[in-house]
Order: structure tokens, then C-alpha cells, then sequence
């Protein structure tokens, strides 16, 4: 197999993956159990090749949701901010860029906070805590088509 010098772009699509697989499996340490804080939903098992597949833009759109509510992490932002700029451009704004790309409303992310907040209090009023990552699933399976 021929080395990829780090001159060389990486395609699209698998540059997405890597960056899904870097987004999942980068968490916060867990603290002590809160025994006042609703039961966490455990996240179901998700194939995430099948789940990407032809659709590049997918791990760009949940982590945009996912920095919208707060959620993502600055080391998964910083990742997620320097594949934008390689595949489209733009500047420092890696989120304005992708409004532009996805010909999103300048108020998306009131939209996508709303929608979190909704998210949030379903889950809660179930019993459950909400997920970020289930919420940016969501989010992206609406806006990834």
C-alpha cells in the first residue's frame, strides 16, 4: 500500500469518516454517578461505514449541530474546522462556511438550540438524560438528505 504524503488531499468521503470515527470516539472522562440526574439512554450500536457511506457531508453536520448546542468539543472543533477549510474554503468561520455550502438561514443555530431545547425536555420528561450526540444524529438525518 502506497503511503499518502501529507501533501496529498485526502478524498472527501474518507477524510468524513475519519473525522466521525475521531468525533465518537474522543468522550470525557465519566465522573461519579448524580443520583438526581435523570438515567443517561443508552446510545444504540450504529454501523458507522454503513451510516456514512455517500454521504460526506453527514460527520460535518452533526458536528455543526453538535457546536451549535455547546457539545462539541474544542479539539473535535479544531479538526472539524481544518477539513472544512480544505474541502470548501472560507476563513476562520468554519461554521459560516458551512451555512453557506448547505444554503442554511443566517439563524440556524437559534433553530438548532430550539430544537435541542425540545429534545431535552422530551428526553427529561421520559425520565432519561438527552444525548448530544443522538440529538446531532437526528439533526443530521434531516439535513443530510
Amino acid at each position: 500500500m502506497a503511503k499518502v504524503r501529507s501533501s496529498q488531499a485526502m478524498p472527501a468521503a474518507r477524510w468524513v469518516i475519519a473525522l466521525l470515527l475521531c468525533l465518537m470516539s474522543c468522550t470525557r472522562s465519566p465522573s461519579a454517578p448524580d443520583a438526581s440526574a435523570p438515567t443517561p439512554v443508552p446510545a444504540p450500536a450504529i454501523d458507522l461505514d454503513a451510516r456514512y457511506r455517500g454521504k460526506p457531508m453527514l460527520a460535518v453536520i452533526e458536528g455543526y449541530a453538535l457546536a451549535a448546542i455547546g457539545q462539541l468539543p474544542s479539539t473535535q472543533e479544531v479538526l472539524i474546522a481544518a477539513k472544512v477549510v480544505h474541502a470548501f474554503g472560507g476563513g476562520d468561520d468554519w461554521r459560516a462556511t458551512v451555512r453557506k455550502t448547505m444554503n442554511w438561514p443566517a439563524n440556524i443555530d437559534e433553530r438548532i438550540q430550539s430544537e435541542w431545547r425540545q429534545f431535552s425536555q422530551k428526553a427529561t420528561q421520559a425520565g432519561f438524560a438527552a444525548d448530544a450526540k443522538a440529538f446531532a444524529r437526528t439533526f443530521g438525518d434531516q439535513y443530510a438528505k
